[in-house]
């Protein structure tokens, strides 16, 4: 089982910013679920079409900003998936 991970504070209006890491080149899925069940993609804007590149290289990370925490309150857990 793995270790529970990090965890972070925030407020409601708290400004955040997310930055993901990849080693291999690949198709990066950020999302986050909110209190409710309410699943948030917030990369990439748009699913890839077959035969798009990958969205994802590695050693550049991927920074998603402009985020505000809002309303309603409650634990929201942060997802990224390769492949």
């Amino acid at each position: 089982v793995p270790p529970p991970p990090p965890r972070v504070s925030l407020r409601t209006g708290d400004a955040i910013e997310i930055e993901v890491a990849c080693d291999q080149n690949g198709f990066l899925t950020v999302f986050n679920i909110g209190p409710t069940g309410h699943l948030d993609l917030l990369y990439p804007d748009a699913p890839p079409l077959p035969g798009d590149p990958p969205n994802a290289r590695a050693g550049f990370p991927v920074k998603i900003d402009g985020l505000v925490v809002s309303e309603p309150a409650g634990r929201e857990r942060v997802f990224a998936v390769w492949s």
